[in-house]
């Protein structure tokens, strides 16, 4: 938190026990509410009276219990932190990774069934030996990813920007949804730091057989150094990015489709489709 209340009692022996009420009151509270973390969250200070740790070595009160402190009584004030969410801190400074990312605010999850419908723009892809499916774009050439950081890549046969990329890292312990690391809208900000001039376009949840996706669009910078086809006057300022997380098997996966915004318009559908059609399992 961004300021301490400090809450100076009488000496008389009625409010030193009102003060100890008010205490206990305070720290069962917390810890129901998930804003302390233990009894132990009390420690002495100087004599001066307790003071009340909040999550991140954060003080939430102060409670003054020697007389030389005692002056007013800020009992309103009290109350009103009681009752309000500003018992919660607004600036989390734990650094965040595309796999550590925490939050305890529960994203909107809205049920949406497996993609499966047959296209002639996609082809069934079934990777047996690292147990996941998709329907891939139609036509792309596929490179395998030993080595490479990712699984398996799809590329475009005419434009450097169309790629469909599925990758896959360990979970991290005691974590077995994509629900575990954060929000959509909290993993998203920190994936905009790894994206050159990057923008949020949308950032959404979503569940499918029992597994929970998040899905984010990107608009990216774009290398103009690329060698693209088109015509001059219709050239590509940025990138389109489509990415998709979701935990299972104790994996972290993602499934990475890029496009520009010149041949997006057009490609949406299928890429879409192709993350929709995701699953890590058979």
């Amino acid at each position: 938190l961004t300021r301490e209340i400090r809450i100076l009692l009488s000496v008389s022996k009625t409010l030193e026990e009102m003060t100890m009420i008010t205490i206990f009151v305070v720290m069962i509270s917390g810890i129901l509410l998930g804003r302390v973390e233990s009894f132990n969250s009390f420690r002495k200070i100087d004599n001066r009276g307790l003071v009340l740790r909040a999550n991140r070595n954060q003080d939430l009160l102060m409670v003054a219990a020697d007389k030389k402190w005692i002056a007013k009584v800020a009992s309103v004030a009290f109350c009103a932190s009681i009752l309000s969410s500003s018992l919660v801190s607004a600036n989390d400074e734990t650094p965040v990774t595309e796999s550590t990312v925490t939050t305890s605010v529960a994203p909107v999850i809205k049920k949406v069934p497996l993609y499966t419908k047959k296209s002639t723009s996609l082809q069934q892809y079934v990777d047996i030996s690292r147990g996941f499916k998709l329907q891939r774009p139609f036509g792309f050439n596929e490179f395998d990813g030993a080595g490479g950081g990712y699984l398996v890549k799809f590329a475009s046969l005419f434009d450097v920007d169309e790629n469909v990329v599925v990758g896959s890292s360990p979970a991290i312990s005691g974590k077995n949804s994509i629900t575990d690391y954060g929000t959509p809208e909290s993993i998203a900000q920190k994936l905009l730091k790894k994206r050159l001039n990057g923008k949020l376009v949308s950032a959404e949840a979503r569940q499918t057989e029992d597994i929970v996706f998040y899905m984010f669009e990107f608009e990216n910078g774009i290398d103009p150094s690329l060698p693209r086809i088109g015509p001059q006057n219709r050239k590509a300022t940025k990138q389109v990015e489509l990415y998709q997380l979701c935990v299972a098997k104790g994996k972290l996966w993602s499934v990475q489709a890029t496009s520009n915004d010149q041949l997006f318009p057009g490609h949406e559908e299928t890429f879409r489709a192709c993350l929709l059609s995701f699953i890590p399992r058979l």
